[in-house]
């Protein structure tokens, strides 16, 4: 899903700065009021605050190489003693780019009456955390309140295609954050910003005009006051929403030359795809995936009919292969080792499911995704580094549906959680498209028929039925587990004493059917009886019984990964000598533009002594814009209300 306050850098080229009263201060000058300050006036409650974010990025010609260096200042402040976690500071940063280099770091401690302390080596360390990625980690010993933290690096490296990102926002307020960029005049960049308001300083520069080798073009950003980002409830990773620019290389125009384009069209990246040996050859050349077929010919699914092949195929390799719980955009190894493995990443099982489905005669294509943890996409930029993992694409006619083996219990057109961002891109050098994914139902039915006894006590039954991706959660709690325990599982917060007996399972292994769970079950001191009152819950388990969104205010979109769908039906017979005393108001609530809905009824049947509750909460919408926050936020606090409002019975006099 496409955010839309994402900025193309062609609008900005005849920008101009706004105001500049902020002025960058240099490596150890650090002004007496920001020693004596105490908090930060635009947030009052902050623990700590980043000062100043300063960062330098520049492309050079030297030697015949293009050099790329980025240069970073930041100082921090700490305001309380929760905040002292501050000094475990962490830079990121990959590493397997040509000719990358780490180096120049510096960190100090200014003291509060000024005096400065230099953090020795002995307290910086380096690690390799992935075969992409590495991370210097540096402890601050001695950190107290009132001190402010200031450290620099640079990197450097020859990757003048992306340059380096620059996320202006963080986990702390950011009263500066500012970057100078400067590469040489003959490269045109189409730059990815994002910025939730407007920059204090814009500019852009040149040296002068034409393309003229030696010449160099100058940008300069500068934004004040930025609120920190903190993980929320249901959001994408926190990078789609931070204040960020970026960099793409779009052409080269040397003097005299053609003009090189370096950015290639979508039918271009998803040629260069197939003809790479890790994903295209893995469907497109036969000899990768011949034990596959063989062990799936054999097994008879080969000449099922048509509209079957999509389910036979994700339950053949599914089964036949274990996700290694690893997300990839190439497969780590040929489909065939996979196989005889076992095991394999996002890519193989899914380049797998190609292979046969299009063996077998259909049409099927790998779509390209990027995780929700891995970030938004781009339709307008054919980028390969966006994605990170692969799913199965068939097409059928104007359509088509989706496949995800990474896990045995899906079903078609359903995909992981992670998976869920909205959209895929579809590889296939004729035809290249980006598709919508569209959540199915995922919905979950209580129903329930009890009778309440005068010591407090309950019987009855209940029936559980389940689709989409909350049927695929209780398959797995359900394999190689005790029902029985599962059950109990969802109750015994509320009831310690219950028994659960009489259990009855319908498609556990019936995909394309709803899951359905049918139980009995005994709730001893189910209500407590005083004065002849009985106060009861009569919703045993429901999934929203607390509102997710604690914060009061949100900046950023809430992102759902799949509609919520949760209804709650049950009858119960008072005991003989009761009668309702009170029940909770009935409620109807709408969300704006048909996003939502929530009904809740608690009524006698008839006049008689059976009472029956109905309470069904639906979400459709799948994204909620920051002004739709507090909408959204009351509407589950009432959910919530509502969830664990009691009933009062009363003995009959």
């Amino acid at each position: 899903m496409m955010r839309n306050y994402l900025w193309v850098a062609t609008l900005l080229i005849s920008s101009t700065a706004l105001f500049g009263q902020y002025e960058y201060e240099k490596w150890g000058r650090i002004p007496e009021e920001d020693l004596r300050m105490t908090l930060y006036p635009q947030d009052s409650a902050a623990k700590a605050l980043i000062l100043q974010d300063h960062g330098e990025i520049e492309a050079s010609i030297s030697g015949g190489k293009i050099v790329v260096t980025l240069k970073t200042h930041r100082r921090i402040k700490i305001f309380d003693e929760t905040a002292l976690e501050e000094g475990n500071i962490v830079i990121f940063y990959l590493s397997d780019r040509r000719s990358v280099k780490f180096s120049d770091l510096d960190v100090q401690v200014i003291k509060p009456n000024g005096e400065k302390l230099k953090v020795k080596s002995d307290n910086i360390f380096t690690e390799q955390l992935t075969k992409r990625w590495s991370a210097k980690k540096i402890f601050i010993p001695d950190l107290q309140k009132g001190c402010i933290i200031e450290y620099k690096y640079m990197l450097t490296s020859e990757d003048y295609f992306s340059l380096y990102d620059w996320y202006f926002q963080h986990d702390l307020p950011v009263r500066w954050s500012e970057l100078r960029v400067t590469f040489p005049q003959i490269f045109n960049y189409t730059y990815l910003l994002r910025t939730p308001k407007e920059f204090d300083i814009r500019t852009t520069e040149t040296d002068g005009g034409g393309n003229v080798v030696g010449q160099n073009a100058r940008l300069h950003y500068g934004i004040s006051h930025l609120p920190a980002l903190k993980d929320e409830p249901f959001m994408t990773t926190i990078d789609d929403h931070r204040a960020h620019i970026g960099f793409q290389l779009n052409t080269i125009a040397l003097p005299y030359e053609p003009i090189e384009y370096v950015m290639n069209t979508w039918h271009d990246t998803a040629k260069k795809l197939e003809a790479i040996e890790s994903f295209g050859y893995q469907y497109l050349k036969q000899g990768r995936f011949d034990k596959l077929w063989d062990a799936f010919t054999a097994a008879g699914h080969a000449k099922a009919p048509a509209e079957e092949l999509p389910e036979k195929a994700l339950r053949f390799v599914s089964s036949q292969i274990k996700w290694s719980e690893s997300y990839g955009l190439f497969s780590d190894d040929d489909i065939d080792k996979v196989y005889e493995k076992k095991t394999g990443n996002s890519a193989a099982l899914n380049l797998a499911v190609v292979a046969l489905l299009r063996k077998a005669g259909l049409d099927a294509r790998p779509a390209l995704v990027s995780t929700r943890e891995n970030g938004e996409m781009y339709p307008q930029y054919p980028f390969i580094d966006q994605f990170n993992s692969v799913l199965a694409y068939v097409r059928q006619g104007e359509s088509g549906i989706f496949i995800d083996a990474t896990d045995p219990f899906h079903n078609i057109n359903e995909v992981s959680t992670a998976h869920q961002h909205g959209m895929a891109w579809v590889v296939d050098s004729k035809q290249p498209q980006w598709v919508d994914y569209f959540p199915g139902e995922h919905a979950e039915t209580w129903f329930g028929d009890f009778n309440l006894a005068e010591d407090g006590s309950l019987k009855g039954t209940f029936v559980l039925k389940l689709t989409g991706h909350l049927a695929t959660l209780w398959r797995h709690k359900l394999h190689g587990s005790n029902p029985a325990n599962v059950l109990k599982g969802y109750f015994e917060d509320n009831f310690a004493e219950i028994t659960i007996d009489s259990i009855n399972l319908k498609n556990t292994d019936n995909f394309l059917q709803p899951l359905e769970v049918r139980f009995k079950c005994n709730i001893t001191e189910a209500f407590p009886v005083v004065n002849d009152l009985a106060y009861i819950n009569p919703i045993f388990y429901y999934p929203i019984t607390e509102n997710p969104f604690k914060s009061i205010k949100r900046d950023f979109p809430v992102s759902f990964p799949w509609p919520v769908h949760a209804n709650y039906v049950i009858a119960f017979n008072l005991p003989e000598n009761y009668v309702l005393e009170e029940a909770p108001a009935g409620i109807r609530l709408l969300l704006p533009d048909n996003g939502g809905s929530m009904m809740y009824s608690c009524s006698k049947v008839n006049n008689s002594n059976r009472i029956q509750l109905v309470m069904k909460t639906v979400v459709s919408q799948l994204e909620f814009s920051p002004p739709a926050y507090p909408t959204l936020r009351h509407f589950f606090e009432l959910v919530a209300e509502k969830a664990q409002s009691p009933i009062v019975i009363k003995k009959a006099q």
